[in-house]
């Protein structure tokens, strides 16, 4: 007689029978494998649906945790937002108050961007060796100790170097929330979340200059860098406190070994040279991009490196167009101001270029006939059609590099290895 055991038959199809002779038919063990086979074979089915339950993120409910995590991140990407453009309409009142230049103001304008486009790929990179929250940490404390440089700025260059730490914490706020964000769901259901992160950006950017006039007219310029203040001290303690990631799990030595800072530069999303020409221009592509910039990454792990370039690009090209927008309107006003002829006495500060940004509030106050202020004003209009006409190029020609772009499936459900843990 062959001995089958309950195990080996749970294993075998539906169809396997244990083999007998004439006279053992009705031994137990024999009977032990008819009964005990479905069970096993319904037990095995069971996990193979779990399995399949926990691949697909869709069909599990998430968390409180997550939702307050994703709470506190879209009030990081407002912020990221708001400051990106509320100082703009503030610049003329800081120049005029903090006795500035042109070239001081479009610095101040500037600082921002350089400090995101030098932090965002660092900050990707640490993250994916040292874990998200602990450089997410120092993002926060980098904001916020911008923030406060300044709003108590005493001149144009502690307001540059206040910006220009402000925005290395804001690169790293925003790079590690789209991140996080990547790791706590899968590309599948990640559009939708995605697409919830454009409101506060979309809200902030349209909010931003209105703000921005209204501390400048009304209370004062430095209530730019307080605001952020309150809105960081609700984003910090609901992500220090719900914010549950997996761990790496690898000693500090290890993790320093790991630590390649060429990393996030050799991506497979380096191939993409969208970003940079669309950062340049002004458009309504805020989150488009992220999607198949994610989706063109070979392994599910790389996709921080991915939105890292994009959004360092993208920044990087806010840098440029900044540069160019100053060099252009500083030019133009230059070669404008210069056909007028004779300026009043009030108005002899614009003949050097330099200036024409902080003379812009001093404009209402001056009292002199139409016939002579009309051409002043001409000058600056053709300063910025010159800047408007520079970026309609750049949006002309990120429209037609959109046109070689490979179409990508987003119906994965990978996870990576720091996803949110409930």
């Amino acid at each position: 007689m062959t001995h089958i055991s309950a195990e080996s038959g749970a294993r075998e199809s539906f169809t396997t029978e244990p083999k007998t002779s004439g006279t053992s038919t009705d031994k137990p063990e024999n009977r032990l494998v008819e009964i005990d086979q479905p069970e096993a074979i319904e037990v095995s089915t069971d996990t193979d649906a779990d399995a399949e339950a926990a691949d697909d993120g869709t069909t599990q409910k998430k968390p409180l945790g997550f939702y307050l995590s994703f709470l506190a991140i879209n009030i990081l990407v407002f912020l990221f937002s708001l400051d990106a453009t509320t100082l703009a309409v503030a610049i003329p009142s800081i120049a005029q108050e903090l006795h500035g230049s042109t070239l001081e103001s479009f610095w101040a304008g500037i600082a921002y961007y350089l400090g995101l486009v030098v932090s965002q790929p660092l900050f990707a990179s640490i993250s994916d060796v040292f874990g998200r929250k602990p450089p997410l940490y120092v993002a926060f404390l980098l904001f916020t100790a911008g923030s406060l440089s300044f709003s108590l700025a005493p001149n144009m260059a502690a307001v540059i170097a206040g910006r220009v730490v402000q925005g290395l914490g804001g690169g790293g706020l925003d790079v590690l929330g789209e991140i996080i964000v990547s790791d706590m769901t899968t590309l599948k259901e990640r559009p939708l979340y995605v697409g919830i992160m454009a409101l506060p950006i979309a809200i902030g950017s349209i909010l931003g200059p209105t703000i921005g006039a209204l501390f400048s007219d009304y209370v004062t310029w430095r209530w730019i860098g307080w605001i952020n203040l309150p809105l960081l001290g609700i984003a910090f303690p609901l992500l220090a406190f719900f914010l549950r990631l997996r761990s790496l799990g690898s000693s500090l030595d290890a993790k320093l070994k790991r630590l390649d800072w060429n990393d996030p530069y050799s991506s497979v999303g380096m191939r993409y040279g969208i970003p940079i020409i669309w950062g340049a221009g002004v458009g309504a592509l805020l989150r488009l991009l992220h999607l198949p910039m994610q989706a063109s990454v070979s392994s599910v792990d790389d996709t921080g490196h991915a939105i890292a370039l994009l959004l360092t690009f993208r920044c990087l090209g806010g840098l440029v167009g900044l540069a160019i927008g100053s060099t252009i309107f500083s030019s133009t006003f230059g070669s404008a101001i210069a056909t007028i002829g004779e300026l009043p006495d009030s108005l002899s500060l614009l003949r050097d270029p330099h200036n024409a940004v902080a003379f812009i509030p001093i404009m209402r106050t001056v009292n002199l006939p139409l016939e002579v202020i009309a051409p002043v004003l001409q000058a600056y209009l053709s300063a910025m059609r010159g800047v408007f006409y520079a970026m309609l190029g750049f949006s002309g020609l990120g429209f037609v590099s959109s046109l070689l772009t490979e179409e990508l499936t987003l119906q994965k459900t990978e996870r990576g290895r720091q996803h949110f843990e409930t």
